[in-house]
């Protein structure tokens, strides 16, 4: 940095070369040049002039002998330190450091779902030592790559280069992770078995081989029937193998049926008691064994007659829906109490359902109604209550969070566990978004992430071009451009690009459906294609629509599985869910869901609070209870690709070697 205290004269003839400097360094500090770039506009540090050499460097390259162990894996050793950090290192950085952080940032950008970042940081690794721990790492993380923009096929040929004599057992765990993901993208079912049989026969197995076994179930889970019925006729495959496919469609078959689904797996595994499953599936899949007394009574609270008799007549079937479905002897009976509009009297009604002879109760719905109940010193009987409760829960309560809070800090979580951190909020004035918008803000400050800037979209437009130019910071960049052109004068003509501003990774976009159909593509078209979006599940309305939905390509969001998966368990053509009819394919469809796992939760609550680490895949999301009694629930993840809400993860994740 230069510093002066007076202004210096400058001799005439001196000038216009200053101009000209000065104009220069403009340029490069502002960008208003873009440097060719052919993945397109990126959130990353300029890293294109810092190329891997083509043919060895003078100084010896870094072999595992001298690579110091723990630069072997920075993004292992520092797990809370973003791509940028490790990028910005790199850049600062000789070999062999430089290497190890450009290895961290691909891995921590792959981790993240950050594609063109990830691809710059491998390419700029400069270790040239086929064999080598950084060789097997960066071919490792390149297979990532490809599997992440969709190439499994070229994932696969990269593993096959590998060197596994000198991989370590968390680069071991990557391979055969890596292998998983790609023969299952690939529909090589047959192959993703014969490598998990292959790898169970080892003498020493690594640690952490068993969320590969998890994952593996979980890509088996989500096949069809027919397919899984088709896998096991092939007569090439082992008892091991078939047992895969056995776990997989018995578990779509009784995956609604808790009391069928218990004794099922317990058949399950005293048959394959040495199955890897046994001691790495059944154990967080198999559902707690709460029994129930012959004459136990259920009273559900519901506003029936109200202006939310829609959802609440869907949370109704979803709940009875799974009662029907129930095989257990000693399942509850239950009795449906309508409070209507008159939130004064819910205790009332909850009183007299506790003289009618209930045992629980399910409800209220609605945020005025639980905040009516919720001040009770003590409930009675297990009471599961249907929204937020604020600070407090009393003891005997369960609390099952439906609000927009709840899901604004899923939102930031998930972002901020895939090492994002500058975010900036685009969102609607409608009191929905901005209740949203501030839940986010929120949300993501408490996870120590940073707001870069928030706009609010415009009623009554189509075309958002100025509120984009003014949040990306187009506008600033277009400004400099002019200056710089008044400077130089008429004799030098410029041909400038504005180039967005560098100092975000995430946008969250909170809107309808609508309003993102025709913000998303402009977004893209203002140089911010690169940069993740995340919103809500208020961009889907339940039913795909792949015709209008290209114009949602890219975006993140969480929904219930019952929305977006279609096979395994959630095939609802084979299976008896015949209450459901009315609201498929309809936001309503998310209220019968949450009705279907209060039906669960109501039989398994007080076991899963005894035991926080107990969880239960349901039609809304991965749940568990914590200590206080509130139900955490983990939605999917989905991306729209093609124009269709499909599962999204990033291609490293379990094993992350």
């Amino acid at each position: 940095m230069l510093r002066y205290t007076e202004p210096m004269r400058v001799h005439p003839a001196v000038r216009p070369t200053l101009i000209v400097l000065l104009a220069l360094s403009i340029i490069l500090v502002t960008g208003c040049v873009r440097i060719n770039n052919p993945a397109g506009v990126s959130a990353s540090p300029d890293i294109s002039n810092k190329t891997a050499p083509s043919a060895p460097v003078q100084s010896p390259t870094p072999t595992p002998s001298n690579l110091v162990p723990a630069e072997r894996s920075l993004a292992r050793k520092e797990p809370d330190t973003s791509g940028w950090t490790f990028l910005k290192r790199a850049l600062n950085a000789t070999e062999p450091k430089a290497d190890a952080n450009f290895l961290a940032a691909a891995q921590r950008f792959l981790e993240s779902g950050f594609t063109s970042p990830a691809s710059s940081a491998l390419d700029n690794v400069a270790s040239n030592d086929p064999g080598s721990w950084p060789d097997n790492q960066r071919q490792l993380l390149r297979g990532v790559l490809a599997l992440a923009n969709q190439k499994p096929e070229g994932a696969l040929r990269l593993v096959e280069r590998l060197s596994p004599e000198a991989m370590d057992s968390h680069q071991h765990l990557l391979m055969m992770e890596l292998q998983l993901r790609a023969f299952f993208a690939t529909g090589e079912i047959r192959q993703a078995l014969i490598l998990m049989r292959t790898r169970s026969a080892e003498q020493s197995l690594p640690k952490g081989i068993n969320p590969l076994y998890r994952l593996a179930f979980s890509q088996l889970a989500r096949l069809s029937s027919k397919t899984l019925a088709e896998l096991d006729a092939d007569p090439a495959l082992t008892e091991q193998d078939r047992a895969w496919i056995t776990l997989a469609s018995l578990y779509a078959r009784d995956g609604w049926n808790l009391f069928r689904l218990r004794k099922a797996f317990s058949k399950w595994a005293t048959q394959h008691q040495q199955h890897p499953a046994t001691n790495s599936v059944l154990t967080t899949l198999a559902p707690p064994d709460c029994t129930s007394t012959d004459d136990a009574q259920v009273a559900l609270l519901l506003p029936l007659s109200s202006s939310y008799q829609e959802a609440a007549s869907a949370f109704r079937d979803g709940f009875f829906s799974l009662h029907e479905a129930d095989s257990d002897p000693a399942k509850p009976a239950i009795k449906v109490y309508d409070f209507g509009e008159e939130i004064e009297l819910v205790s009332d009604y909850y009183q007299q359902a506790l003289q009618d002879g209930a045992s629980q109760v399910v409800g209220p719905l609605g945020r005025r109604a639980v905040t009516a109940l919720a001040q009770w010193q003590r409930f009675p009987v297990p009471t599961l209550l249907l929204g937020s409760t604020g600070p407090g829960l009393r003891p005997g309560g369960f609390s099952l969070d439906l609000s927009l809070q709840n899901e604004a800090r899923a939102l930031a979580t998930h972002a901020r566990g895939r090492g994002l951190r500058r975010a900036l909020i685009l969102h609607s004035s409608d009191q929905r978004s901005t209740t949203s918008a501030n839940a986010t803000a929120t949300a993501w400050a408490h996870q120590s992430g940073i707001i870069a800037g928030t706009a609010m979209i415009p009623k009554g437009v189509d075309d958002y071009s100025d509120t984009l130019v003014k949040l990306l910071g187009l506008a600033d960049s277009a400004r400099r451009g002019e200056m710089l052109q008044a400077l130089l004068g008429n004799s030098t003509r410029l041909y400038t690009v504005p180039r967005r501003r560098q100092d975000f990774d995430v946008i969250f976009l909170l809107s309808d459906q609508s309003t993102a159909r025709m913000l998303k593509p402009q977004i893209d078209f203002h140089r911010a294609s690169s940069v993740p979006v995340y919103s809500m599940n208020t961009i889907f309305s339940g039913k795909p629509n792949l015709i209008n939905d290209l114009d949602l390509e890219g975006i993140v969001f969480s929904d219930m599985p019952w929305l977006v998966r279609t096979s395994g368990r959630f095939d609802r053509t084979t299976l008896p869910f015949t209450l459901n009819t009315p609201y498929r394919y309809s936001v309503t469809d998310r209220l019968f869901a949450l009705g279907m796992d209060a039906y669960v939760l109501n039989r398994l609550a007080t076991c899963m609070h005894a035991d926080p680490q107990q969880t239960y895949a349901g039609a809304s999301g991965l749940l568990s209870v914590g200590w206080d009694g509130r139900v955490h629930r983990i939605s999917d993840w989905v991306r729209f690709t093609d124009g269709l809400p499909k599962a999204w993860e990033p291609s490293l994740g379990t094993g992350k070697g």
